[in-house]
């Protein structure tokens, strides 16, 4: 494998100037091979045969030869990658295409996302990101393409230096053959509703629907929240020690990045000793399946004590039990302390023996304890604040309707089935089904109101005012179609 070098080009294909078009002709680039490039599905779909037992296949990127094929941009055939790269703290992979001149394939994100191309000969790095920047009611959706600028690219590329350098016979050792399997990269991105419903949706589509799911080897990072080996023991799950839950809160921002690194080097290690093509393939539908939500549950119930269980337990003595979340890093209902005192209170005057169970981030229980010191009403409370996912997942099943921000947390009403609710969040978010991984019928289940953009942020993290009244109304219409009987399990 050649040297990586400095970029001494860097080319954003919906950018080109008349320089970047006479440099990629220079060193025998075609733009109309770089366009059938970016055309190409990288991340393979899942109903074909590929994950049963990789037969060769026109359609699938990954084939019968353990490869990633895509266009050559230097000569338009089709060529093949047999190895892959992946550089500590990144989402990127670095897939090797031998020859002459030798480059580089990068995908990144959980879906294979067509990055950009790198060929250390010439010091050139093609990107194919798109960096337009869209904007609705006068907020910019600029939430991930602006941050592939040059020095995302450069620390990429010095970290896959650092790596190489550092298990220098592994690397040998790799490329003195084939890949021998795919290797499936699992819990190395810390977003809950994105590992349930991408990377974990992916495992459990395997497990139903291969034959001998367990050949296939999973490199099990650190965000692994439902404990994979546990739900899924029929799979090859291949842990990667990285000793974070031992470490306290001195300096604990220092330590986790050490310790973060460490585990990125032992998966980028793991990958060439096993002779692995990574992948960061994922499965997204429109809902969690069934069988999925069964196994979370089921494993919730063997990881919750007895006490927690009896404490759910009498929390369900309250009818009807509210479920509401609470946020306060981005995307913040400015307002809520006073807002959702108003609303809990509205309702406790149609429900005098309700109860309510917050959920959100630790870090927002000063945010729960002044919303119940602004209730005029005496409402029961319970926090589910400071518990795990596991517990988390038994209190909203014990839950018997929602008041939700919009975010990671609605994974675990997807995990515990249909209820009855409202969702809140701006007016961009609250349009958008990308959102809601629930299915349809249970989509109408939960109306969305939107507020109105108070910060001009991107969408990611723009904050909102929101009409209390309105999601009052909501509330109430949403308790009326949620009915339970007093003996129904949780």
């Amino acid at each position: 494998m050649n040297e990586p070098g400095y970029i001494t080009n860097f080319i954003k294909l919906d950018e080109l100037t008349d320089n970047n078009r006479k440099h990629l002709t220079n060193i025998g680039v075609s733009l109309d091979w770089l366009d059938g490039l970016r055309q190409q599905n990288f991340n393979p779909p899942v109903e074909s045969d590929l994950w049963a037992g990789f037969p060769p296949s026109d359609t699938d990127a990954i084939v019968n030869e353990i490869s990633l094929s895509s266009i050559c941009p230097f000569s338009g055939k089709t060529r093949r990658s047999y190895h892959g790269f992946c550089p500590p703290i990144s989402e990127a992979i670095f897939y090797l295409f031998r020859g002459e001149p030798e480059y580089f394939i990068i995908l990144s994100g959980g879906n294979n996302i067509l990055t950009g191309l790198y060929v250390p000969f010439y010091g050139t790095l093609v990107s194919f990101m798109n960096y337009k920047r869209e904007s609705v009611g006068g907020v910019e959706n600029n939430m991930n393409n602006s941050e592939f600028d040059l020095s995302r690219f450069e620390e990429w590329i010095r970290l896959l230096d650092d790596a190489g350098q550092r298990h220098e016979e592994e690397i040998k050792y790799y490329l003195s053959a084939k890949s021998n399997s795919i290797g499936i990269i699992f819990g190395f991105k810390n977003h809950l509703s994105y590992h349930v419903r991408d990377e974990i949706n992916l495992l459990n589509h395997l497990v139903e629907n291969t034959s001998n799911p367990g050949k296939i080897p999973v490199l099990c990072g650190p965000h692994d929240f439902f404990d994979i080996a546990s739900l899924y023991p029929e799979l090859n799950i291949i842990k990667l020690d990285h000793g974070l839950e031992a470490l306290d809160n001195t300096d604990r921002d220092k330590d986790w990045q050490n310790a973060y690194s460490k585990v990125h080097q032992r998966m980028f290690a793991e990958v060439a000793r096993n002779k692995l093509l990574p992948t960061r393939s994922i499965y997204r539908r429109k809902y969690i399946p069934n069988n999925l939500k069964d196994r979370i549950l089921r494993l919730s119930d063997l990881r919750c004590s007895p006490a927690f269980n009896e404490q759910v337990m009498v929390s369900r003595e309250n009818k009807p039990l509210i479920w509401v979340t609470i946020r306060n890093h981005n995307r913040i209902w400015l307002g809520q302390e006073d807002g959702l005192a108003k609303v809990l209170d509205g309702l406790y005057e149609e429900y005098p023996n309700m109860g309510v169970v917050f959920d959100g981030y630790y870090s927002t229980l000063p945010l729960m304890n002044k919303i119940i010191t602004k209730f005029k009403q005496p409402i029961q409370t319970f926090s589910a604040l400071n518990c795990s996912l596991f517990e988390t997942v038994k209190w909203c099943k014990a839950s018997d309707f929602f008041i939700s921000a919009v975010g990671d947390g609605m994974i675990f009403l997807a995990i515990c089935g249909a209820k009855y609710g409202v969702l809140h969040s701006h007016q961009a978010y609250a349009e958008r089904d990308y959102f809601f991984p629930y299915g349809d019928e249970q989509r109408q289940n939960m109306p969305c109101i939107g507020g109105e953009f108070v910060q001009n942020n991107s969408h990611f993290e723009a904050d909102y005012t929101l009409d209390w009244k309105l999601l009052l109304e909501k509330a109430l219409v949403a308790s009326k179609q949620s009915t339970r009987a007093a003996t129904e399990p949780f």
